[in-house]
C-alpha cells in the first residue's frame, strides 16, 4: 500500500532558487524517470524502492550507462535498476573508506564505483554499515514479547523456580528420598497447589526463597 501510495507521485522538477522557483517541463531527468529503464515505469520504480525498504531495510539503485562505461558523477545515466540491499555488498579500504559496490553476476563477482549506486537505507540501530527494515524491528520485539509470555507460563506450569528448599541433618536412603519428594510433589508441585500448607516430619526442614514473577512487555501493557 505504501509503494502505491509512493509511486502515485507525480514528478516534478523544479528550477530556479527560493525566491524565484519555476516548474521545469522538459530535461534529460524527467525523460530518465519517465521511463527508468525498458521494463519498469517511475510509478514502478519508486514502488519496487518502498517494496525492497520495507522488506529488507534498503534498496540500491544502480545508475546505468548503455555503451557500458562507468559513469562519472556529473553525467545523467541512461537507465536506473532498483535492487534489495542484500544484492550488493560495500567494500572498504584498509581504512574503511567506502570503494565500491560489489555484486554477483552468474556467480562472477562485480564492482560498481559509488559513482554508479544511490543507496536508499533505513538505519539499523544495531550495526550502523547493515540496514534495518521496518518488518524486522517489528518482528523483534513481537519475538521478545512471545519469548517472555511461554517464560513466564512455562515456570509457572513447570514451577522449575524454586520457592522452597527442603533439608535434613541425616543421610536418606535412595528410598526415602524417592518417598520425599513423591510426597512432596504431589501435594505442592503446580500452581493449582501454590501455598498449601506442609507438614514435615522426620527432622525435615524448610527455607523459602523469593520467587520472583517473569515479567513481559505485554504483561506491562495489561497491567
Amino acid at each position: 500500500a505504501k509503494g502505491r501510495a509512493v509511486g502515485s507521485v507525480p514528478l516534478q522538477l523544479v528550477g530556479g532558487d527560493d525566491t524565484n522557483p519555476a516548474v521545469v517541463t522538459e530535461h534529460p531527468l524527467i525523460d530518465l524517470f519517465e521511463a527508468p529503464n525498458p521494463d519498469l515505469t517511475f510509478s514502478q520504480l519508486l514502488n519496487l524502492t518502498m517494496v525492497n525498504l520495507d522488506n529488507v531495510g534498503g534498496c540500491y539503485w544502480w545508475l546505468r550507462m548503455r555503451d557500458g562505461h562507468r559513469r562519472t558523477q556529473a553525467e545523467i545515466p541512461d537507465e536506473i535498476h532498483p535492487y534489495p540491499v542484500t544484492a550488493f555488498t560495500l567494500k572498504r579500504r584498509p581504512d574503511r573508506v567506502p570503494a565500491a559496490y560489489a555484486y554477483l553476476d552468474d556467480g562472477v563477482e562485480k564492482y560498481l564505483s559509488l559513482d554508479e549506486v544511490i543507496a536508499f537505507r533505513y538505519p539499523n540501530p544495531n550495526n550502523p554499515s547493515k540496514a534495518m527494515s521496518p518488518l524486522t524491528a517489528v518482528r523483534d520485539g513481537l519475538e521478545l514479547d512471545s519469548m517472555a509470555v511461554r517464560f513466564a507460563k512455562a515456570s509457572f506450569t513447570n514451577m522449575g523456580e524454586v520457592g522452597t528448599i527442603f533439608s535434613t541433618d541425616t543421610v536418606l536412603t535412595e528410598e526415602q528420598w524417592t518417598a520425599i519428594s513423591s510426597r512432596l510433589r504431589d501435594r505442592h508441585e503446580g500452581v493449582d497447589k501454590a501455598r498449601r500448607i506442609a507438614v514435615l516430619e522426620g527432622g525435615i526442614k524448610a527455607a523459602t526463597t523469593p520467587m520472583t514473577r517473569p515479567s513481559s512487555r505485554a504483561n506491562s501493557r495489561n497491567g
